[in-house]
């Protein structure tokens, strides 16, 4: 639990806030979204281990979407939970980024997956923060993984560190 007396750090929302910055620049030329996947897939090559798209970044709000393929499966030929994982995660990032002053970085300290329904075809993931955990504390984020018929496939609980960027 966080102390709810605690001041929030300061929101960045401006241009310079580099992930919304890529993001508005990219989106506002043809294809840009398609080539912001290929940016996002090569600075988080994990990430790109699925087949997923970002449909929408604003400050504190993700929305991503994963096509059904194979490759996501396991041996029941229904999404595998790590897909789900890395699908919420990424979500969860990007919203948090979005927030994020300059000079800070989040990194994931732990998380947690409840399934609520065996998840088939493509999925969404929506992550949405109101604001950020005050200085010290651990940043919480909450994702709701979602099938094509809008059913609840898994909430996803993604706790975060924020660290002071490295520097070189």
């Amino acid at each position: 639990m966080t102390n709810s007396s605690a001041t929030p750090r300061p929101v960045s929302t401006s241009p310079s806030n580099s992930v919304l910055a890529l993001w508005r620049f990219f989106t506002a030329i043809p294809g840009g979204k398609a080539f912001f996947d290929r940016v996002l897939d090569h600075r988080v090559p994990y990430a790109a281990s699925i087949a997923k798209s970002v449909e929408v970044l604003k400050p504190g709000h993700c929305l991503l979407e994963m096509r059904d393929q194979r490759a996501v499966h396991n041996h029941r030929d229904v999404v595998h939970a790590a897909a789900i994982l890395n699908l919420a995660e990424t979500a969860a990032g990007l919203a948090l980024q979005s927030l994020l002053p300059t000079g800070l970085e989040p990194v994931v300290k732990s998380t947690s997956l409840e399934h609520r329904k065996t998840a088939r075809g493509p999925l969404t993931a929506e992550c949405t923060l109101a604001a950020l955990a005050p200085e010290g504390a651990p940043q919480v984020t909450e994702v709701l993984v979602r099938d094509s018929t809008r059913d609840i496939v898994a909430e996803v609980a993604v706790t975060w560190r924020l660290s002071a960027l490295a520097t070189a």
